[in-house]
């Protein structure tokens, strides 16, 4: 596929400061996912499976974890001589304020843009839990003559969306942009976009004159009569991480078999840092179902509907439902959590009852004692 991609790790339409407890020391893309993963690597592991090897990475800050986390790019095979992995800071540059808009970010990277050999370009954020074929997408955009082909999805509609109304050859010939949510299926823009090259720089210098902000709602909204633009439709699963009920949510998710199987395909894998773990041991009082138990962990209480990270400790008598329990936590003898993401390195207090809902779950902070 000829083709680079700018990957942006934080977004700009304030999806951030709905899951500020999990991304405010981290960047949104390595919030982690599943037991294992983070959400960057939904987005790698399709870039890889294209054979897209030139992927920029557009962060701001808090990116400790995310460096650390892709390190070389060698779990992705992005480790190369020439090309692969690149992180881009445009932030470094004083001139750029933190709250600046994707124009102001693309414009500070063009240097990068110019380098790159590929006639194509994939612009995409990394909080979409999803196994996508780019291949796939990039043969339609040929077909269809496209200038732009914006990923999209059937879902309801929430505020800030923006449905695209297209004809029966995906060709977008209209869009609404909604304030409320909806209770009937719409399609709805993503993210994630191909478009040459060329037509990148040109809508850089645009948007640069106009005062664009958003890539996505601006172009699109803009330049829709002008432009041959074209909805690529995902009908498997797919989910924009953009809120804590729906972190909670796709996570949960997963521990059905039929997500599992759509997301997790032998053909087409997800891949993520590889980390040599002991197994699970599992004590004579323990009891799990339907969970998702990571290596390192030591289970003697109940586990029941959660994802439960690598080197979790759940001593006899505590009991976690609905919940997903993140690195190196500890939840001591008789504490009960429901509904509670419990981020890296905290401790329950024995005989503490913590407890959500699933549309509010409850966050205990990173290195937190309750």
């Amino acid at each position: 596929m000829n083709a680079f991609c700018i990957l942006f790790t934080d977004t700009y339409n304030n999806s951030d400061s709905k899951i500020s407890e999990l991304s405010g020391r981290r960047t949104l893309a390595s919030i982690p996912f599943g037991a294992r993963y983070r959400l960057i690597d939904f987005m790698l592991s399709a870039l890889v499976g294209a054979s897209v090897s030139d992927i920029g990475i557009i962060t701001k800050s808090n990116y400790g974890s995310l460096m650390d986390h892709i390190g070389s790019g060698k779990n992705w095979d992005l480790d190369r001589k020439n090309g692969g992995l690149k992180v881009l800071t445009p932030f470094a540059n004083d001139t750029i304020a933190l709250n600046d808009n994707q124009f102001d970010i693309l414009r500070s990277v063009h240097g990068y843009i110019d380098s790159m050999l590929e006639e194509y370009c994939i612009i995409a954020d990394a909080n979409l839990v999803v196994n996508l074929d780019f291949k796939d997408m990039f043969a339609k955009h040929i077909a269809n003559g496209a200038d732009l082909t914006v990923l999209c999805r059937d879902a309801l509609e929430k505020p800030g969306d923006m449905e695209l109304k297209m004809d029966e050859t995906g060709k977008v010939n209209d869009i609404m942009m909604h304030t409320g949510g909806s209770d009937a299926e719409k399609t709805v823009a993503l993210n994630v976009f191909l478009l040459k090259k060329s037509l990148l720089c040109d809508l850089i210098d645009w948007g640069m004159t106009y005062g664009w902000k958003d890539f996505g709602k601006d172009v699109i909204s803009k330049k829709f009569t002008e432009l041959n633009i074209f909805g690529y439709k995902h009908d498997g699963y797919c989910e924009l991480i953009d809120s804590l009920e729906i972190y909670l949510k796709s996570n949960l998710e997963m521990l059905d078999r039929e997500t599992r199987a759509e997301i997790f395909k032998p053909d087409q894998p997800i891949l993520t840092r590889i980390k040599d773990s002991v197994p699970t041991k599992y004590g004579d009082d323990a009891e799990v179902s339907n969970s998702y138990i990571a290596d390192g962990c030591t289970i003697n209480g109940k586990v029941e509907n959660s994802i439960i990270f690598r080197n979790v400790k759940v001593e006899k008598g505590a009991c976690i439902k609905n919940s997903i329990v993140m690195q190196n936590t500890i939840v001591e003898e008789n504490a009960s959590l429901n509904c509670v993401i419990a981020d890296k390195n905290a401790r329950i207090r024995g005989n503490k009852t913590l407890s959500g809902c699933d549309t509010l779950p409850l966050i205990i902070n990173k290195g937190k004692i309750v």
